[in-house]
C-alpha cells in the first residue's frame, strides 16, 4: 500500500484490499489506531473506533515459522452456533474495553472460533496466555493468525508483563523476543499529506509521544519536501542526507484529526 500511495493511488486502502484479501490487514496499514473494515456492495469500507489512550501493548514474537495457509487450514469450515454466538459477544466486550480500560475484563479476549484450533500449531500458546493474564495483563489473546501473541494492559503495567513475557518464553522453551510498542506510534494518514502540488506524493504521519512525523517516498531523499508553504500548519523541516527517506516534524497541534 506505501508503494500505491507513494505511486499517486487515488485509493491505497481500496488497492490494499484488492491485491490482499482482507479490508482488516488494509485498513490497519492505511489508517492505523483502531479500525473495524469490512466489504460492502460499494467495495471496502472502514470507521475508526475510539481506543483509550491509557492502554499499552506487549507482543511475544516466537522464534518460529507459522505460515498464514497452515494456520487457515486449521480451522473447521463450519463452527458450532454456540461459539459464532460467544465470539459476537466476547467481540462486544473487547470493544467497550478498549474505548475504557476500566471496563476490559480478561474475558474479553477468549476465543472459540480459532485460537483453541490454531493451538495444535504452537501448543505453548494457552499457557503462555495465561501466564500474561496472570502478570497484569487486562487480557491477552493471538495476534491474527499468530504466532505472535498479544497482551493489552494499563500502560503503567506494559514493563511487567513485557518482563513476564521473556519469563514465559524462557520457561516453556520458545525462543523469541517480546516488544512493547508505544499507543502513539500507530500511524495514520492525514488527508492534507494525501496529495502535494505535484498531484502524487503522499506521505505518511505517525504520532509519536506528542509530536508527529511525516516519512517521504526513498525517491526524494535530500530534496525539498513539496508542498511546505501549507500542507500542514506549524511544520519545520530536518533534512537527512544519509537516511534512506527525509523526515519532517510537524508540531503537535497540527496531528491527524
Amino acid at each position: 500500500m506505501a508503494a500505491a500511495a507513494a505511486a499517486g493511488a487515488e485509493d491505497p486502502f481500496a488497492y490494499g484490499v484488492s491485491v490482499d484479501g482482507h479490508p482488516e490487514n488494509a485498513a490497519a496499514s492505511a489508517f492505523g489506531g483502531l479500525v473495524v473494515a469490512t466489504l460492502t456492495g460499494d467495495g471496502p469500507v472502514y470507521r475508526h473506533l475510539a481506543l483509550d489512550p491509557d492502554l499499552g501493548f506487549v507482543v511475544v514474537i516466537p522464534d518460529r515459522q507459522l505460515a498464514t495457509t497452515a494456520a487457515r487450514s486449521a480451522l473447521p469450515a463450519t463452527v458450532p452456533y454456540a461459539d459464532a454466538v460467544f465470539n459476537l459477544g466476547r467481540m462486544g466486550l473487547l470493544l467497550a474495553g478498549l474505548a475504557d480500560r476500566r471496563k476490559l475484563i480478561p474475558e474479553a479476549g477468549d476465543d472459540r472460533l480459532h485460537q483453541d484450533v490454531r493451538a495444535t500449531l504452537f501448543p505453548e500458546a494457552p499457557a503462555i496466555l495465561a501466564g500474561l493474564r496472570a502478570a497484569g495483563a487486562l487480557t491477552s489473546c493471538w495476534s491474527g493468525a499468530g504466532p505472535s501473541l498479544l497482551a493489552v494492559c494499563a500502560a503503567d503495567s506494559v514493563p511487567a508483563v513485557a518482563h513476564a513475557a521473556e519469563a514465559l518464553l524462557e520457561a516453556h522453551g520458545v525462543s523469541g523476543q517480546v516488544r512493547a510498542p508505544a499507543l502513539s506510534s500507530v500511524v495514520e494518514s492525514h488527508p492534507n499529506l494525501r496529495r502535494n502540488p505535484h498531484g502524487r506524493l503522499r506521505g505518511l504521519l505517525r504520532q509519536v509521544q506528542g509530536e508527529a512525523y511525516v516519512r517521504w517516498p526513498r525517491s526524494h531523499v535530500g530534496q525539498r519536501a513539496p508542498g511546505r508553504a501549507g500542507n500542514l500548519p506549524g511544520m519545520r523541516y530536518q533534512d537527512e542526507p544519509n537516511a534512506w527517506q527525509q523526515e519532517v516534524t510537524v508540531t503537535s497541534g497540527a496531528g491527524p484529526a
